[in-house]
């Protein structure tokens, strides 16, 4: 249906009881509106919830086993969206994976599957919740929408009945409650797959209801996307396999995708791909080619300086570090000096921590790495400088 006769099926849709945050790991309604009420960690991961008991919409807040203070960052927060076929199981093995990649806590809305026929009739419902072929200008129709209710006594903000719009698909409405929310005000979004449609029309719906200021600078990372529409304003890297078919519904020849060919550990015969904890596992060749332009093996340019703001914002998160220093070396080593030296030069500006000291001497052989691309070739006496800076770090107490 048309988003011009919103009205005529928006009326069912608004009087069910959308699932939203409801829950423990859910919003807390005597905490006010959109407030998020993080249960504490659990035994072992740290997952709110229990496998059996994730249902369409919730939400689970989950740890990596084990986290290394040194690098695994209590305080800060991602969100995950999960696409099609996902049974609890498997939104909690994605969301352990990104937690131990991003070393966080990762806020995992569970979009559950119900069977691929009726998951593909959703993706369908959700890629033309906003863009559908008919005719119909949904900013107004949702004004007319917000008029006709407030005319039939309709108390409800604009923000509630675009929450409810949205919760036709349960996840969706999740994901608005946690944009929503102020305390994952700066929180990117990780979205694989069907995610990402129910990513763009949650981001959409905000625009209409809530203006475009409310998702200015969002950040969203997408894998294995469908999606063809997202609105202006946020700020989306998108990485996508050649060979995953999804991402040709998408819009997959553009420039401005993190591309990887084909992954590794593949049969030669069969090259396609799709699985979140795949692409997660391409990590670093993804965050290297986000600022690359040329082929497989060999670049016609490189961001150096842009590669390096990507490493410093990384911030405790060494590991990562290291494995893209490492596949930089291994397969781009003409521009791991720049990268470095612009990456320590970040570091040395913005004065090393305590903390950050600590996570800097933790992955064996990062401090080493780091001084011998510098060391290559000619070394200026800025180099020197940024040589002598390691090296004291790495003799500090």
């Amino acid at each position: 249906m048309a988003w011009a006769r919103v009205r005529a099926w928006c009326g069912a849709v608004l009087v069910t009881s959308p699932t939203g945050l409801a829950q423990p790991g859910r919003a807390d309604p005597g905490a006010g509106p959109g407030a998020v009420v993080e249960p504490a960690p659990g035994p072992g991961d740290g997952t709110a919830q229990s496998e059996g008991a994730l249902r369409d919409g919730d939400v689970a807040f989950v740890r990596c086993a084990e986290p290394d203070a040194r690098y695994f960052d209590e305080s800060r927060r991602v969100i995950f969206v999960n696409g099609m076929g996902n049974d609890p199981a498997e939104h909690r093995a994605s969301a352990l994976a990104l937690s131990a990649l991003e070393q966080c806590v990762v806020v995992g809305i569970f979009n559950a599957t119900s069977g691929t026929t009726r998951d593909l009739g959703q993706c369908i419902a959700d890629a033309w919740q906003f863009s559908r072929p008919a005719p119909g200008d949904p900013a107004q129709a949702f004004e007319a929408l917000c008029a006709d209710l407030a005319a039939c006594g309709d108390t409800r903000s604009r923000s509630e009945i675009m929450r409810a719009v949205l919760a036709t698909n349960p996840a969706a409405g999740a994901l608005y409650d946690a944009l929503t929310n102020a305390s994952l005000a700066h929180a990117p979004i990780y979205a694989h797959s069907q995610g990402n449609l129910i990513t763009s029309n949650v981001l959409r719906g905000m625009e209409i209801a809530l203006g475009p200021e409310s998702i200015k600078g969002r950040r969203v990372y997408s894998f294995g996307s469908p999606c063809r529409v997202w609105p202006r304003g946020i700020v989306r890297s998108e990485n996508s396999f050649a060979f995953d078919p999804v991402t040709w519904m998408g819009r997959p020849l553009r420039l401005r995708v993190s591309r990887v060919v084909v992954p590794t550990d593949v049969p030669w015969y069969w090259p396609f791909a799709h699985s979140l904890r795949v692409y997660l596992e391409h990590d670093a060749e993804f965050v290297v080619n986000r600022r690359r332009l040329g082929g497989t093996s060999v670049s016609v340019s490189m961001d150096e300086k842009g590669l390096a703001r990507d490493l410093f914002e990384m911030g405790r998160n060494t590991p990562r570090v290291d494995a893209v220093l490492r596949y930089l070396d291994d397969e781009h080593r003409g521009n791991a000096d720049d990268v470095v030296r612009s990456y320590v030069a970040l570091l040395r500006e913005s004065g090393v921590s305590e903390p950050m000291r600590s996570a800097l001497r933790g992955p064996e052989g990062l401090i080493s790495r780091l001084i011998r691309a510098l060391e290559r070739g000619y070394t200026s006496d800025r180099e020197d400088d940024s040589i002598a800076f390691l090296r004291a770090l790495s003799a500090a107490p």
